[in-house]
């Protein structure tokens, strides 16, 4: 069993629902990216998302935009996101990469597939590799033990989301909105549908992305849902609260989201 599919099948056979916050490589620096990957993990989380700066990040919100330009700016390539995930695996958590296809080419998809596993990287999301195209980069994977996560939207048809989900690896990431991340909130009664639906023709874990801004919204999906995956507001928290302060900030504010999901836990030490 891969690494990511063991951790989330791990957290449902446990009764409780994942959540998953992303961090982008380099922001607001990297030496803090790694606070914030333990921060995550004190809380609870384990599966973290690493985002690779991408200059064009066509999924992605004005948060998430930022940081990438910001991280860019400081200096952060491919080859610094994948050192840093090194260094963040070794905790053990389960590492997502979400990132674009371009500079994976330019790296050489074998070579990439290669620095993803000896990294101990647990899967990938290429928002912008459809599956139609992503047999190569997924086998490369595959081999090497790195999950390939398949998303679908609302707006996906069922005879397609049938093609998805029938060999998903990991979780299926469910697409809450349409349009970018961080933009618009879900609606919790469009959500639990859009998660039956998807349900009825896969086994693995459900986690819900897009616009879940903090713990009331998470309780809302993981009604229904597996986990939900936080992005964009952990950004701004992260913003407001600068570098020294942002990993205390983090811990409180997804502290919030896990007594939110999995009330019965009580707090964490």
């Amino acid at each position: 069993m891969m690494k990511l599919t063991r951790a989330v099948e791990d957290l449902r056979a446990k009764g409780r629902k994942g959540v998953v916050p992303f961090f982008t490589a380099g922001y607001p620096d990297p030496a803090t990216t790694l606070r914030l990957v333990a921060a995550a993990q004190q809380a609870g989380c384990e599966v973290v998302e690493l985002g690779l700066p991408f200059s064009d990040p066509i999924a992605d919100g004005p948060a998430i935009q930022a940081s990438s330009q910001k991280a860019l700016a400081g200096g952060m390539t491919l080859n610094g996101a994948l050192e840093l995930a090194a260094e963040a695996a070794r905790s053990g958590v389960a590492l997502v990469l979400m990132g674009y296809v371009n500079p994976l080419l330019h790296m050489g998809m074998e070579r990439f597939a290669d620095r993803a596993a000896t990294a101990g990287v647990a899967g990938l999301i290429l928002p912008d590799v459809p599956r139609e195209e992503s047999r190569e980069i997924r086998g490369l994977l595959v081999q090497r033990d790195v999950a390939w996560v398949d998303l679908v939207a609302r707006t996906t048809p069922l005879e397609r989301v049938k093609v998805i989900t029938a060999d998903a690896e990991g979780f299926v990431y469910l697409v809450s909105v349409t349009g970018v991340t961080g933009t618009q909130a879900p609606r919790a009664d469009e959500v639990e549908e859009f998660v039956e639906r998807v349900g009825c023709h896969t086994a693995r874990p459900l986690y819900v992305g897009f616009g879940v801004d903090g713990p009331s919204l998470a309780r809302a999906m993981t009604r229904r849902a597996d986990g939900v995956i936080i992005g964009s507001a952990l950004v701004e928290v992260i913003e407001r609260a600068g570098p020294a302060a942002a990993p205390v900030a983090v811990r409180t504010f997804l502290d919030e989201v896990q007594q939110a999901v999995n009330p019965t836990e009580g707090s964490r030490p």
